[in-house]
């Protein structure tokens, strides 16, 4: 039996077979099909060849010195970022399109903001202390102080006034004010009343005043109507034993002369 070539498979005869056209047809097929392939292969090369270009080689640069070096300095790993879950402040922007802040970072526009609220409490301060030198606030002072004190600046002597219903008929009644935030030092009180028993007359209007002034002397007097006279009243003042005590955060009031339950009483209290 013929042996056959590694590469082509081509028939080799042995040695004590006689020569056969056939046998050396099939070869020579063979070879000119492996021929033709190898043609076909090299015009392909050919056709798709790079020419050689005088002054260069195919291991030429064709990017400059300066893209060399910048490729050199990036760092290995350099392309493995991973973004942060978080940033500081300092690295955040902000729009602010009020043109508020001269910082374009969050962290120094509030380093701005804290530092105009800081300076704004100071002014503050400063304003308080120059309207009411008693009083000590301080730049460091919460907005909440800074209001507490505003409210205790000094700006003249207090006063208030108020109303009391009277509780008695025909009566001396007492009573106290204890709401003031200053012990007064001058009260005044007044009360109108009607149908007093006292005075005859067709008219009987009652009218009853206290004083207590800074001196310490009080003053207690009533008008009433004490007869009428061809359709004209005829009027009597009497001076009465009111009493008025001053506290420290009001007065209280001791025999005040009233002439009829739920009618108004006026009064009114100078620091």
């Amino acid at each position: 039996m013929a042996d056959y070539t590694t590469n082509f498979n081509l028939e080799k005869p042995l040695i004590n077979e006689y020569y056969d056209v056939d046998v050396q047809n099939r070869n020579m097929d063979v070879i000119d099909g492996e021929l033709n392939n190898i043609n076909t292969r090299t015009a392909n090369l050919e056709s798709n060849k790079v020419d050689r270009i005088d002054g260069k080689s195919l291991s030429t640069e064709d990017y400059t010195t300066l893209e060399k070096s910048k490729l050199f300095g990036i760092d290995d790993g350099a392309n493995n970022y991973v973004h942060p879950s978080s940033h500081p402040a300092a690295m955040v922007t902000i729009a602010d399109i009020g043109n508020n802040f001269t910082s374009t970072s969050v962290e120094g526009a509030l380093s701005e903001l804290f530092t105009s609220v800081s300076n704004g409490k100071q002014q503050i301060a400063t304003a308080i202390t120059d309207v009411d030198n008693n009083l000590s606030p301080s730049g460091s002072d919460t907005f909440t102080e800074l209001s507490n004190t505003i409210r205790n600046i000094s700006t003249g002597k207090k006063f208030v006034s108020g109303t009391l219903i009277s509780d008695k008929n025909f009566n001396k009644m007492n009573f106290t004010v204890s709401t003031l935030t200053f012990q007064p030092s001058t009260v005044l009180i007044k009360y109108h009343g009607q149908k007093s028993s006292e005075y005859s007359g067709t008219n009987d209007e009652i009218d009853s005043f206290a004083f207590r002034f800074p001196n310490g002397n009080i003053y207690g007097y009533k008008k009433a109507v004490a007869w009428t006279i061809g359709g004209r009243n005829i009027y009597n003042y009497v001076k009465t034993n009111s009493g008025i005590t001053f506290l420290s955060n009001g007065f209280s009031v001791t025999n005040f002369d009233v002439y009829g339950t739920s009618s108004t009483i006026y009064w009114i209290a100078y620091e």
